[in-house]
């Protein structure tokens, strides 16, 4: 499984923009 950390860092270069990461996925 991918980390979550890391899926957000790759899906926010992804996007281009800060994406506030949702903790609620997080957790």
């Amino acid at each position: 499984m991918i980390d979550f950390k890391t899926f957000a860092h790759l899906a926010q270069i992804d996007l281009g923009e800060p994406q506030p990461k949702p903790t609620s996925v997080e957790g």
